[in-house]
């Protein structure tokens, strides 16, 4: 007996959340051999995100788009909009798509009543505020209403990404005392089974180690970053994302442990370059730092010089073509000097940074003009 249409996309559906993207696919893929339904394409999307097929994920989900604005689902067009624009972000880079999507996504959401489509595009939105313009305040804001609309609609992974980023915005701010508790709650949320989307596990764990780099919180990465390993292996997820993996190879920088950064760098630079192009130079950045504590300067490149760094702003790229001070050292402990701020400033606040010495965590951020921030998401592997 041949299934049901309704049965194969729960069924899709249902493997999603358990990570089985091939059976996922197959699932959707039945479906569509029938014939062309906008919630096929846009599981099928899914299945082709977590399986890092790019051309698939563009094409599915565009498709999706297109059958839900022709059947006048407006709800159903926003939701698939908002992420065509971070498959724009984060697969190409091509910032000004992005926020042309988004765009469409806030007007056919205008008139609706509240739903989680509202609250993921805020989420959306809040990310570009402060990974692409820098904007903490609106970063802030709008991660404080994805979260306000997740409490109140019922959804799990809405309100954790929302914690999350309204944390990693305080944080930023110098306000570690209050940020870095909603990140705490946020993962808690996300490693203890409560989300009902898996791939707002990594947005949310990511942007917790994210923001413990920013302010060489190394403890409390290092707990996190076992509580992720044992999670992955747990539910056999691979959770081992190119980006985040970048953040952790950070964390380690700082504790010293060189040998496991420049591991770890290595790994999420190829992973980011078959994935995320656009996204290879959170590595360079980082890779740099290692050089200039190791005293290796003379092979420490501007990132610039790459094709795929052009897509990034210029404070990034400047951050990471830097050389150290002349007649500097290599760095032989993990607080010798304030390279966070090395890592994500300006050259100005490079000079304001290196005036002083002994900061403890949270230090490096200020409560005043925030040091630029990578132009990039979580994203798995």
């Amino acid at each position: 007996m041949v299934a049901s249409v309704a049965t194969e996309l729960a069924a899709g559906w249902a493997a999603l959340h358990r990570g089985a993207w091939g059976d996922a696919r197959a699932r959707f893929a039945a479906v569509l051999a029938r014939a062309e339904h906008a919630e096929a394409y846009e599981g099928l999307a899914w299945t082709a995100w977590w399986l890092n097929d790019i051309d698939a994920v563009f094409s599915a989900r565009e498709r999706a788009y297109q059958l839900f604005r022709g059947g006048g689902d407006s709800l159903s067009a926003a939701r698939v909009a908002t992420w065509i624009a971070s498959d724009h972000l984060d697969f190409r880079g091509d910032d000004a798509v992005a926020r042309g999507w988004l765009r469409r996504a806030r007007r056919l959401l205008e008139g609706l009543d509240p739903a989680p489509e509202h609250g993921w595009l805020a989420a959306h939105e809040a990310s570009t505020a402060l990974l692409q313009d820098n904007d903490v305040v609106a970063g802030r804001q709008l991660g404080a209403t994805a979260a306000e609309l997740g409490r109140a609609l019922g959804s799990s992974a809405l309100e954790a990404v929302g914690m999350a980023t309204e944390g990693l915005a305080l944080v930023t701010q110098g306000r570690v005392a209050e940020g870095m508790p909603l990140l705490d709650e946020a993962a808690a949320a996300a490693l203890g089974d409560e989300l009902e989307h898996l791939w707002a596990i990594p947005w949310t764990c990511c942007y917790l180690i994210y923001a413990c780099e920013r302010v060489h919180d190394l403890d409390r990465a290092k707990q996190w970053c076992r509580k992720v390993e044992e999670y992955s292996e747990r539910t056999n997820t691979d959770f081992a994302w190119g980006l985040c993996r970048a953040h952790h190879a950070g964390v380690l920088v700082w504790q010293g442990a060189w040998e496991a950064a420049e591991q770890e760098l290595g790994d999420a630079g190829r992973v980011l370059e078959r994935t995320r192009p656009p996204w290879g130079v959170e590595t360079t950045v980082r890779l740099g730092e290692l050089r200039r504590r190791q005293g290796r300067l003379q092979g420490r490149q501007p990132c610039s010089s790459s094709p795929r760094a052009t897509r990034w702003p210029s404070s990034e790229l400047a951050s990471c073509a830097w050389t150290a001070p002349t007649g500097a050292g290599p760095v032989t402990s993990p607080n010798a000097s304030s390279g966070a701020c090395q890592l994500r400033a300006g050259p100005s606040d490079y000079r304001a940074c290196s005036s002083s010495s002994g900061r403890s965590p949270g230090s490096a951020i200020t409560t005043g003009a925030s040091p630029p921030l990578p132009s990039s998401r979580p994203s798995p592997r």
